[in-house]
């Protein structure tokens, strides 16, 4: 039987996104892609590659192929082909060879792409990828290229909270056929820095690449700007330089001081007060900020029962205004003592035996504790 030839898809589609790991076999429906992306790597411009792929039908129904070629870029062609049947039946397989030929010093993307009449898989595209690789340097006979590159000239860290670090990766390549020594990565101020995962001097041998992470550290609100200089023993670019930018800001996630009370029980409640023939007893609070900023504790008072008068409460070791950073702990004392046999209840909704902590917490800033006590005189 004599077999149709389809032509050649035409037509920017978008391309699937790049995996150069994804190297075995796609299956779509019966149809079955091997390899599942082609990574030409490296090619020397004027110079070219070839690689095949092998378009199956595994399942048991007839696949119709209505078109079959490369869109994306004119770096890839195909070169060769097995005859292309209209149908392909149980079995049958197409072998597609691509050529790359690499006109440039650069990273090329496009896509094998499908067109079939199986139901929600009636166009089908498989990534194909390849690089340009640069010469060594000059050789006498012209300009020589430099052989150490980076995938970007210009880092922005954005913002990044005062004290905290943002991390950039940025990959360093050699786009040589000759090894490059990389000696030193220096930045021009200190804020700035990188992992020093490579141990240098580093030998960056041809046609490899390797992942520097760099970071930013602010330590006030203002913007950052900087430089990563890069020096190796590339003759014609010995030292290559990364503009880094970035701004510093105060970012919060509570953005308040929240206040904690710690009274060893119920923590709006200190009961147990023992006062034995005018004996005082005493009892501590802790006070924990557990926001994220400052908490401003303006004044403890304690309102004491005016109709029964049986003891008194009193406050000791605050003196005021106290200021407590994130996690930072303070306290203060309650003293009771007995005037009279008797007992001492908390009335919260008459103000009496009470202790008011007042700050500057936004949920809670008048923050109440009930007193009991129990006087023997």
């Amino acid at each position: 039987m004599k077999y149709l030839f389809f032509g050649l898809l035409l037509g920017g589609c978008g391309l699937d996104s790049m995996n150069t790991s994804d190297t075995g076999q796609a299956t779509f429906g019966d149809l079955s892609i091997s390899p599942a992306a082609m990574d030409f790597g490296y090619v020397e411009p004027g110079e070219s590659a070839v690689d095949s792929f092998v378009i199956q039908n595994q399942g048991g129904d007839p696949v119709a192929l209505r078109g079959l070629g490369v869109v994306g870029s004119s770096a890839f062609s195909v070169k060769a082909t097995t005859e292309i049947p209209p149908v392909l039946q149980k079995g049958d397989e197409v072998v597609l060879t691509i050529e790359f030929a690499p006109d440039a010093y650069e990273d090329f993307e496009a896509a094998l792409a499908i067109q079939t009449d199986m139901p929600g898989m009636d166009y089908i595209e498989r990534p194909i990828q390849g690089t340009g690789l640069r010469p060594s340097g000059d050789t006498g006979s012209g300009p020589g290229y430099a052989l150490l590159t980076t995938d970007r000239t210009s880092v922005d860290f954005g913002e990044a909270d005062i004290d905290g670090t943002v991390t950039e990766t940025v990959l360093l390549q050699n786009v040589s056929t000759e090894n490059v020594m990389v000696k030193k990565i220096t930045m021009t101020d200190s804020i700035f820095g990188w992992d020093k995962q490579l141990s240098l001097p580093y030998l960056l041998k041809a046609g490899d690449a390797k992942e520097i992470n760099l970071s930013f550290t602010p330590n006030a609100e203002q913007a950052y700007q900087a430089q990563a200089i890069i020096e190796s023993d590339d003759p014609v670019q010995p030292e290559m330089v990364l503009e880094l930018t970035g701004k510093g800001v105060d970012l919060c996630g509570i953005c308040s001081g929240i206040i904690q009370v710690n009274t060893g029980e119920d923590p709006y409640e200190l009961s147990g007060f023992m006062s034995l023939l005018g004996q005082e007893d005493k009892r501590t609070v802790s006070l924990t900020n557990i926001g994220d900023q400052t908490l401003t504790i303006s004044d403890v008072k304690v309102m004491n029962d005016m109709i029964f008068t049986d003891g008194t409460f009193r406050i000791t070791g605050f003196n005021g205004p106290m200021k407590l950073e994130p996690y930072e702990v303070g306290s203060f004392n309650v003293v009771y003592r007995a005037t009279a046999t008797g007992v001492e209840l908390a009335i919260p909704e008459m103000d009496a035996n009470v202790i008011h902590i007042y700050s500057d917490d936004l949920y809670e800033p008048d923050y109440v504790i009930g007193l009991t006590a129990v006087g023997i005189n």
